[in-house]
């Protein structure tokens, strides 16, 4: 691997860390939404952030690979564009260049990684280091400062860990689950610690979900790993005949299932509300559905197709004028709400692109195994559903650090980056 490859792997371990948790705060209480849009930012975060663009962005000018691989991910590259371009109309500027600068370093960090002729193992073995500091770091609060592990909520405690909240601490094990499982599944060769590692930083990720208590982070989970399972089905089967008649199979037995439930509700007219209140939700969503209809309200009263700019909204004198008296309307709690928001109708229709061009590089994929191609597109259904009812798209977090791998990991293998041999161990290094 090298000296550099060294330093570019815990550089960006070092970012994720400081930028995705708490780690630099953890000891101070939430303070109210106003003092939020006051936020100027932490002035220790800032130097990490450019200590690391430091090292970072001179390593990536020497990969070759780097240019090949943001050709193939254009649509990503367009939604960077327009993202920085939308800073220069936003109320707020500084602030929303500060926070494009965040998730750029993100982006130029697993770039520089992926651009590494090792066929992914430098940002594997950078994903599982950044993943097992959080887990374990979480665990310790959670077991010995529980003030600062835990957050009350409804009259009761849920784990938050080092992530600063129950929802985004629950958000990162079901993450950390789904990316274990591709570590595990992409890499041959792996010694027996380090599929002990493995298997052991995915158990406390799931145990640390279930202390957590996410609803959204949960069922996205369950429904990743459904479409995993299916993925193993229907990813190994070549004959366009047989896929045919699976597929109808499928069709009939969904047609079914939703007979039956019509049929059920006639006599169960609380079906969709039972439902969703077993699930711990109200039909509101925790107050969600107003939020969005003033969100959508006032968007309908100004230009709609530019946006209020990158990070924008919830910081400027415009979010004032929410009636709402929730105490966490410093979020849209939508991701594709949020992307209307701020990016206007030209962004979304991007973004949306962005989505749908890297549905079909992964479903279209051809060299890699159908397991790894399966843990790609579970990774990609968790990251799309998530954001229906949280936010997440464009942010320093780890749901949105799903879809920047993506982007670049497809193109790498399209693109013949890491040659014809790549399932090799991630803990490997290079040879000579």
């Amino acid at each position: 691997m090298g000296y550099h490859f060294n330093i570019a792997v815990w550089a960006t371990v070092l970012y994720l860390v400081v930028t995705t948790t708490s780690i630099l705060s953890f000891w101070k209480e939430a303070g109210p939404v106003s003092a939020q849009q006051a936020e100027t930012g932490d002035r220790i975060l800032s130097i990490i952030g450019i200590a690391v663009a430091m090292v970072i962005v001179p390593q990536l000018l020497k990969k070759k690979n780097a240019l090949k691989i943001l050709r193939l991910s254009w649509p990503f590259v367009l939604v960077l564009m327009f993202s920085l371009m939308s800073c220069l109309w936003s109320e707020v500027p500084f602030i929303a260049f500060r926070r494009f600068s965040k998730v750029l370093i993100m982006v130029i960090c697993v770039l520089t990684l992926l651009s590494e002729n090792d066929f992914g193992a430098s940002f594997k073995r950078a994903i599982f280091t950044y993943i097992t500091l959080t887990i374990l770091i979480s665990l310790g609060f959670i077991l010995f400062f529980p003030q600062y592990g835990w957050m009350p909520y409804e009259e009761r405690f849920l784990a938050q860990g080092i992530l600063g909240h129950k929802s985004g601490f629950s958000d990162f094990c079901a993450v950390s689950v789904l990316f274990v499982l591709w570590i595990k599944i992409s890499s041959k060769g792996l010694a027996g610690r380090e599929e002990v590692a493995l298997a052991i930083i995915g158990i406390i990720s799931l145990f640390l979900l279930c202390l957590g208590r996410g609803v959204n982070p949960s069922l996205n989970l369950c429904l990743a790993l459904i479409c995993f399972v299916f993925g193993l089905v229907f990813n190994r089967i070549h004959t366009k005949r047989t896929m045919a008649f699976l597929a109808m199979v499928c069709l009939f037995i969904s047609g079914t299932i939703l007979l039956s439930l019509l049929w059920i509700n006639r006599y169960l007219p609380n079906l969709l509300e039972t439902a969703v209140t077993s699930m711990g939700k109200d039909m509101t969503f925790t107050g969600r559905i107003g939020l969005w209809e003033e969100l959508l309200s006032l968007r309908a009263k100004t230009h709609p197709f530019l946006g209020y700019g990158f990070g924008s909204f919830f910081v400027s004198e415009k979010s004032s004028l929410l009636s709402t008296s929730l105490d966490w309307t410093y979020t849209a709690h939508c991701g594709y709400l949020r992307l209307f928001m701020e990016l206007g109708i030209v962004g979304t229709v991007i973004f949306l692109l962005f989505l749908g061009h890297l549905a079909i590089s992964i479903f279209t994929l051809k060299n890699a195994g159908y397991k790894e191609k399966s843990a790609l597109q579970a990774l990609l259904l968790y990251a799309v559903c998530y954001n229906i009812i949280s936010d997440t798209f464009l942010a320093v977090r780890i749901s949105f650090l799903i879809l920047i791998m993506l982007s670049f990991y497809t193109a790498a293998i399209k693109g013949n980056v890491f040659g014809e041999n790549m399932q090799l161990g991630y803990f490997k290094r290079r040879r000579g």
